[in-house]
């Protein structure tokens, strides 16, 4: 993120469901922010250097509005899509596009592996699962490769796949 805002003064926009996440990662980048509250559902912390224009939300993703947090050029789902039960993926996705701008794309990263050897998140997807949900787009498979090192718990295999998906 810290890198995305300092190449091209790009307004950066994070949400994550866990306040830690905020906190590590403006402490491991450095960067001074500020902390408030907006519409009683989140905790924003704003970076507070000029350079680097990052705001993080924390609180559901099913709460955010564009009105609170702006449409996106982009958006890269780092394992979040995986951390969504299987009944609300549907939901996710119809928000992601709702604040995605017209021209807009997502890079999405997944996770592989047997299904009947764990229950719970990160939930395996497979590039034909991705394709389904993200029917009325644009997928394109980037890069497939072992994700033996994610994992905590050891699978015979798994894989991490990265998607690039544009609208149609």
């Amino acid at each position: 993120m810290k890198w995305l805002a300092a190449q091209k003064g790009h307004n950066v926009v994070g949400i994550d469901i866990v306040d830690l996440s905020a906190q590590q990662f403006f402490a491991e980048n450095n960067v001074p922010f500020n902390k408030y509250t907006i519409d009683d559902d989140f905790f924003v912390y704003e970076s507070t250097e000029n350079a680097i224009k990052i705001k993080f939300f924390v609180g559901d993703i099913f709460d955010v509005s564009a009105q609170s947090a702006g449409y996106f050029d982009a958006v890269w789902d780092c394992n979040a899509l995986v951390a969504i039960k299987p009944p609300d993926r549907n939901k996710y996705i119809c928000k992601i596009d709702s604040l995605l701008k017209p021209s807009g794309c997502i890079l999405l990263s997944t996770y592989e592996y047997d299904p009947t050897l764990h229950n719970t998140d990160p939930y395996p997807m497979t590039p034909d699962d991705i394709k389904l949900l993200f029917s009325s787009f644009y997928v394109q498979l980037v890069e497939t490769m072992d994700a033996s090192e994610y994992f905590n718990f050891k699978f015979p295999w798994s894989k991490r796949h990265v998607f690039q998906i544009k609208r149609k």
